[in-house]
């Protein structure tokens, strides 16, 4: 972003910094230097993500190395977990491998809602289902295998969950809240069985 644009967003009111505007946002050298530090945070983020890139990078080539050279099998190359995949069956198995959700939670009225209001993104992302752990592996790994910390979630409701957002209207929710959705799928679970 040029100087010039920075400081006509300024003018406007639009902080590209996401900083507090106050009356000091419409003096000359405070844009100037309020820019800089836009322009060094830029590039602080751009030389993190290039680390994280050549990290990335680095790490594929030296895996595939390994697997030209035999050391690694070709399930380990692709990171492919088999007791997870069993355990993946038997839960679509369970979920009839469809959103919990929708096809067991929701009221009509509730998915019309849906429908109506969020319709683009529901029917790509609807499209996806996901096996859903109830307790994060990252918390929680103990339960990575367990079939009752595992639903079947479309990938619609399953990013909500997993960025505290109301499953409904989208709108963020505490972590308590995010708890009785959690709460009633586990109520799903122990009323379905396996």
């Amino acid at each position: 972003m040029e100087l010039k644009e920075f400081i006509s967003d300024c003018l406007k009111g639009k902080c590209n910094r996401h900083t507090f505007l106050s009356k000091q946002c419409e003096k000359l050298y405070k844009i100037e230097k309020c820019f800089m530090k836009y322009n060094a945070s830029i590039e602080k983020n751009k030389k993190k993500n290039e680390k994280k890139i050549l990290d990335s990078i680095e790490n594929w080539e030296n895996k595939k190395q390994k697997f030209h050279n035999g050391e690694i099998t070709k399930e380990e190359f692709f990171n492919v977990d088999k007791r997870l995949l069993e355990v993946y069956k038997e839960v679509d198995e369970r979920d009839n491998n469809c959103c919990v959700f929708w096809n067991y939670i929701l009221t009509v009225e509730q998915k019309v809602y849906i429908y109506k209001h969020f319709y683009n993104d529901f029917e790509i992302l609807s499209k996806v289902i996901d096996h859903a752990h109830l307790d994060a592996i990252s918390e929680k790994p103990e339960l990575k295998y367990d079939k009752n910390n595992i639903v079947c979630l479309s990938r619609f409701f399953h990013s909500r969950l997993d960025q505290y957002k109301n499953l409904l209207t989208g709108c963020s929710i505490s972590k308590e809240e995010r708890q009785k959705y959690i709460d009633m799928f586990r109520e799903y679970v122990k009323n379905v069985g396996i």
